[in-house]
């Protein structure tokens, strides 16, 4: 006859023994890893040591001006928003700049 039991690293059973033809499995208990395996000189018993999971910290939380991740920041001015302006601010040609249309002529001699 094999007997299992499931204990935490302080002796506490995590589940109830079990007896059977063979070794019942490891299994998983929430909060816990298996830690050890000790199987009795006899051979007739095995027990399943787990140890609790150490807690991570949380990591804190990344803030936004908007709290969903957008660009706005409400301390711009209006008149900063993407838009043709900033544009025109940063690369000298934006929404203001009106396009000349200009008539492609055809040099190719034939």
């Amino acid at each position: 006859m094999k007997i299992t039991k499931w204990v935490d690293s302080d002796g506490n059973e995590l589940k109830d023994s079990e007896s059977g033809e063979t070794f019942g499995e490891s299994g998983h208990f929430s909060g816990y890893v298996l830690q050890e395996i000790i199987v009795s000189s006899d051979k007739n018993t095995k027990m399943y040591v787990f140890k609790k999971k150490e807690e991570l910290e949380p990591k804190p939380a990344i803030e936004t001006t908007t709290g969903h991740g957008g660009g706005y920041d409400p301390k711009k001015k209006p008149e900063d928003a993407f838009s043709g302006s900033i544009l025109k601010k940063i690369f000298g040609f934006g929404k203001e700049d009106k396009i000349e249309e200009k008539e492609v002529v055809d040099n190719k001699k034939e």
